[in-house]
């Protein structure tokens, strides 16, 4: 029996049966085949799977959906198996296609995002933790990608700290 693309032929088959979803056929098919890693077919009788899109995988044959990437993972381009993980001081989104770096004045935090250093202390483009101002030196502010001096005539010994005494 010769069935048109998307259904099969079975081997006690009379009629032609609509190949199910995560699986495809071409014409004159005698069975469907599971789509590949990296790609899915959510309907009935699919000619073909298509690639799941950047940020989101397909890890096993025969999907019939793509799964979004978690915080603090990606996958770039289409047709992924996989997430990667993102290197110390970069952070993603969920269904992300990349990692990107955290601002000086934030660092990369676990829920995938950048998020503000408190006053008294400072971080550099890309870091994954805030750093104490040392003694003699102060941020007043949150979000600080350094510390300032104290002035002359003024002091401070402590670390971490947002005002210089005199």
């Amino acid at each position: 029996m010769n069935c048109a693309p998307g259904t099969y032929s079975g081997a006690d088959a009379g009629s032609c049966l609509p190949c199910a979803a995560g699986k495809f056929s071409g014409t004159g098919a005698t069975s469907c085949t599971s789509c590949s890693v990296g790609k899915y077919s959510s309907d009935i009788s699919s000619v073909a799977c298509a690639d799941c899109p950047e940020g989101s995988i397909a890890s096993a044959i025969s999907a019939t959906a793509c799964t979004e990437c978690a915080v603090n993972t990606y996958a770039k381009g289409q047709g992924n198996s996989a997430c990667t993980d993102c290197v110390s001081g970069k952070t993603a989104p969920t269904g992300a296609g990349g990692c990107g770096l955290c601002a000086a004045g934030k660092y990369a935090h676990g829920s995938g995002s950048c998020l503000l250093c408190d006053a008294g202390t400072y971080s550099a483009i890309g870091s994954d933790d805030c750093i104490q101002c040392a003694g003699g030196s102060i941020s007043t502010s949150s979000g600080a990608g350094s510390c300032t001096q104290c002035a002359a005539g003024r002091f401070q010994t402590n670390q971490g700290e947002t005002v210089c005494s005199s």
